[in-house]
């Protein structure tokens, strides 16, 4: 779990079958970030956290270490999401960055909206779903991250999912609104 102190909380979930009555459950804390953490996410055996201090961290499960810092939104990082060894960030610098999950390198970033990017969600490699405060919800294609069509909310956006052939977003009118990822119509 991530913290507003910038820590994050590794339970060990093993340990809780037939936990005693009056144990306390156990946990190990990563110290990285600066600020709180606002998304984690998990490849292989690897968390991803991002935060309010600007960066993404990925950690080494295994050793509970930090592996590497990555650098480059100018404000809070809000959101991850990953597709195969491509990691996906966004903030409130209202970009999308493009990460390789190998190099740990840059590869790409787009303006992705005109306020922040609040949800990101990957679709079986070809798509990239962002949503944000400006009351859109973008679909990209992977790969080239030319924008295919563009949804309006009618209220800021918060969070996004993909499946079944459906868009998600779950918006500021306690409503979650649905479209057709083929048609790009509403549901």
């Amino acid at each position: 779990s991530g913290l507003y102190s910038g820590d994050i909380q590794v339970w060990h979930m093993d340990r809780y079958v037939n936990l005693p009555s009056g144990s306390k459950p156990e946990f190990q804390i990563l110290k990285g970030h600066s600020a709180a953490v606002c998304s984690l996410a998990l490849h292989d055996r690897s968390l991803i956290s991002a935060s309010e201090d600007k960066t993404a961290i990925i950690w080494d499960l295994n050793t509970m270490r930090k592996k590497h810092t990555l650098k480059g939104h100018k404000q809070r990082v809000r959101c991850l999401a990953l597709s195969g060894k491509i990691l996906f960030t966004g903030g409130n610098d209202k970009k999308v960055f493009v990460w390789n999950l190998e190099s740990f390198r840059n590869t790409h970033s787009f303006d992705a909206h005109d306020h922040w990017v609040r949800g990101l969600c990957a679709h079986e490699g070809t798509h990239l779903v962002s949503c944000s405060r400006d009351r859109t919800v973008k679909v990209w294609q992977i790969g080239t991250y030319k924008l295919l069509h563009t949804f309006n909310a009618d209220y800021d956006c918060y969070c996004v999912a993909v499946g079944g052939g459906f868009v998600y977003a779950g918006v500021a009118d306690y409503k979650i609104r649905v479209w057709n990822l083929h048609t790009m119509q509403k549901a």
